[in-house]
């Protein structure tokens, strides 16, 4: 009995954590945000209001998102979504988020990307899924 009734206060703290967890975004430090919502044309919006508005290239095409609309990426070289360097992307701590919708994958599909230009001190970051 005594084990039950411990099992269960370890169960309702841990349940009352899980409720209490959230995510904040502190909008002096955000350095761009693409929420793909759109649904339409050539540009996707900095909706951070940096102005770090991307252009839609190769054959990307809008679909209804889980949240508004969406992009979807044929997966083929061309077709990504291009945002100009600007000193606001030379970040040495960062957090990256992404919402996802993978099918057929293949070998080495960049999510996000960063490159920079240079010899062996040049920086890359990529984020990618391998099958």
């Amino acid at each position: 009995m005594k084990t039950k009734l411990v099992l269960m206060i370890v169960c309702l703290f841990t349940v009352l954590l899980v409720f209490q967890a959230y995510a904040k975004i502190d909008e002096k430090s955000v350095v761009a945000i693409w929420l793909f919502d759109e649904n339409g044309g050539n540009v996707v919006k900095d909706s951070s209001g940096r102005g770090h508005d991307g252009e839609i290239k190769g054959s990307v095409k809008w679909i209804n998102g889980k949240f508004l609309s969406g992009l979807e990426f044929p997966g083929q070289a061309g077709s990504f979504v291009s945002v100009p360097h600007h000193e606001d992307f030379n970040l040495l701590t960062f957090t990256m988020v992404t919402w996802i919708k993978a099918e057929n994958t293949g070998q080495r599909q960049e999510i996000i990307m960063k490159r920079a230009e240079g010899g062996v001190n040049s920086q890359n970051l990529h984020l990618q899924i391998e099958s």
